[in-house]
């Protein structure tokens, strides 16, 4: 018992920053192989004109409101969404859809494998 409260007590700050960055990382490329092509799959299905920037680590989607047209910048490695006029934001293509009211922000599941 004492030499595991020993070994707890010579984990320092450091290390714990490096074991949650670490920890981080791979959350966030296992993200990028598995849900954020089906995320993108999704949003292309509402047939909104999509650009692709910086290889797939920026999207601008046009979509088409009663209002007219809006622009949203759309970072799929955070999740993060920005309407370009306006103050709306969040996080995640769901919550994008949401937004829109595009749905009810449940994922169809032909877009969660995508090849």
């Amino acid at each position: 018992m004492k030499e595991q409260q020993k070994a707890n007590d010579n984990y320092t700050m450091g290390e714990f920053f490096n074991d949650q960055k670490a920890a981080k990382k791979e959350r966030k490329e296992s993200y990028q192989k598995s849900q954020m092509p089906g995320d993108i799959a999704w949003l292309k299905s509402f047939g909104f004109p999509i650009e692709e920037h910086n290889g797939g680590g920026h999207f601008v989607v046009k979509v088409k409101t009663e209002r007219g047209e809006r622009v949203v910048d759309f970072w799929p490695p955070t999740g993060l969404w920005k309407l370009r006029e306006g103050r709306a934001e969040g996080r995640f293509v769901r919550n994008l859809v949401r937004y829109f009211r595009l749905g009810d922000g449940t994922r169809p599941p032909q877009f969660d494998t995508v090849t």
